[in-house]
């Protein structure tokens, strides 16, 4: 959301999250019904798709990008960190980095099912939603501080187009569209998996897409993301539980990498293939 003020006015950078949100949500709900009608992972549906001897070329190029993500996902939890606690010695970098990569190789251990249900459904996703919250409360705040009129009518420097603002909007979600058979497989009926991830993920992106329009709005010029919301009162608090929820983001990366390479080499349980992948996206 941050990337497309001020190169776009507030009003159609709110217009085009919201419109993109809905889009690519939608495309992800598809699949999500899809997976449940058949029970079928990614890897498992490319093969149906594909025939088994081409699906794996692109089940190999999702493994290659999901080992990307959960770099980058390690990268935000160790920047995120290191913006937290400091970085004054050498080591910080480096030790931020394997406290990350160890708590995500220690939780491919356990049953991703589990994982989702006994704690991220229960303590997880209501923590975050309350630091959420909180961020949005105090950075409404300091807009009405500066003038909410005047942040509503901000205009932009034409740098970005609608379209392009749109593409950007519409790639978060896209970019699960690849995994989230993994986990839609396991829904209860196509109907409430379908509706479920539509409604969930879209309202998730809606809100974090806009935060990011109002934290960027507030910060100074040469300010990063990270350290705006540091400047919020709990802002500490807040951004610790974010990085919480980044950890789960690295997770299903991981789960569906393995899922993937359990598909091509079953010698190897998922497991097992699990643990490798969070221990070379580490490296």
């Amino acid at each position: 959301g941050a990337y497309l003020v001020p190169a776009m006015c507030t009003q159609d950078a709110l217009l085009a999250i919201v419109m993109g949100s809905v889009l690519g949500a939608g495309l992800l709900a598809w699949v999500a019904k899809i997976a449940c009608d058949t029970s079928l992972s990614s890897a498992g549906l490319m093969h149906q798709v594909y025939g088994s001897s081409f699906a794996r070329l692109p089940v190999l190029l999702n493994i290659l990008q999901l080992v990307g993500w959960t770099s980058f996902e390690l990268v935000v939890m160790r920047d995120g960190t290191l913006a937290m606690f400091g970085n004054s010695w050498w080591g910080a970098a480096l030790t931020a980095t394997l406290l990350w990569g160890t708590v995500l190789t220690l939780l491919t251990t356990g049953s991703m099912l589990g994982l989702v249900r006994s704690f991220l459904s229960r303590f997880g996703l209501p923590l975050v939603v309350l630091s959420l919250l909180w961020l949005s409360w105090q950075f409404v705040g300091m807009l009405q501080t500066q003038g909410l009129e005047s942040f509503w009518n901000k205009p932009g420097n034409d740098q970005k187009n609608y379209m392009l603002a749109m593409e950007l909007v519409i790639a978060m979600p896209v970019s699960w569209l690849p995994l989230i058979a993994d986990y839609a497989r396991f829904g209860k009926n196509s109907r409430s998996a379908m509706t479920g991830s539509w409604l969930g993920y879209a309202l998730a992106n809606i809100w974090c897409y806009a935060l990011g329009v109002m934290v960027i709005s507030v910060s100074a010029p040469d300010a990063n993301l990270v350290n705006t919301l540091l400047l919020a009162q709990g802002g500490l608090l807040a951004l610790g539980l974010i990085l919480l929820d980044e950890l789960d983001n690295a997770y299903g990366d991981v789960y569906s990498a393995s899922v993937n390479s359990h598909s091509i080499f079953s010698g190897t349980s998922t497991k097992h293939w699990g643990i490798l992948i969070a221990v070379l996206c580490t490296g």
